[in-house]
């Protein structure tokens, strides 16, 4: 099911019903600036929103997640574009695609594009366990007894945090909440007291 949608002034692709048998969407030449979803069109296979309004690289992470089998993709004339690495960050959230801009797309560029993402990172569990940090436990709560559970770094530094004497708890601790005239605080008598 092809439909041609191009010259009509549409503003949101939210104004295109769904329509799940969609393979090929002209909405060239139009005012869209952003794509919230296209999760109405599965079966996508060939989009062209070239001369739009796109502005920025988050609308491919978009359709990466929506349409991620599209093959051909045009976007030129839109102001997305003038980023240096627009081809690139269109061709890693795109692995099927094989035109771009109306150019063959090859699967090494594809590939290429894919591992010089610095957004498309796949993370092991493994690496992701090794890299973050654990918040301090009470001795006996399954650790080691040293306040840092096993295969995980501790946090860095000392929090230090004490709610008795941060400043906020004093002054919400000091004031009168069911009295009739609670105690004020302006600028230059909050020292008086918390200190």
């Amino acid at each position: 099911v092809t439909l041609l949608l191009s010259f009509n002034a549409i503003e949101s692709m939210g104004a295109i019903p769904h329509c799940p048998s969609l393979t090929i969407l002209d909405v060239s030449h139009n005012l869209i600036q952003k794509i919230s979803s296209m999760a109405g069109f599965p079966a996508l296979r060939e989009l062209d929103l070239s001369w739009n309004q796109l502005l920025v690289q988050e609308n491919f992470t978009v359709m990466q997640r929506d349409v991620p089998r599209l093959e051909s993709f045009a976007v030129f004339g839109n102001p997305v574009t003038r980023s240096r690495n627009c081809r690139e960050a269109v061709l890693a959230r795109l692995p099927c695609l094989r035109t771009y801009n109306r150019e063959q797309v090859g699967t090494a560029e594809v590939q290429e594009a894919r591992e010089a993402d610095v957004d498309f990172v796949e993370l092991s569990d493994d690496l992701l366990m090794q890299r973050s940090f654990a918040p301090p436990r009470q001795s006996g709560e399954g650790d080691s007894g040293n306040g840092v559970i096993a295969g995980r770094q501790p946090l860095p530094g000392d929090l230090g945090y004490d709610p008795d004497t941060d400043r906020i708890s004093t002054l919400l601790a000091n004031s009168s909440y069911g009295g009739s005239s609670p105690s004020r605080v302006s600028p230059s008598s909050w020292r008086n007291q918390v200190e």
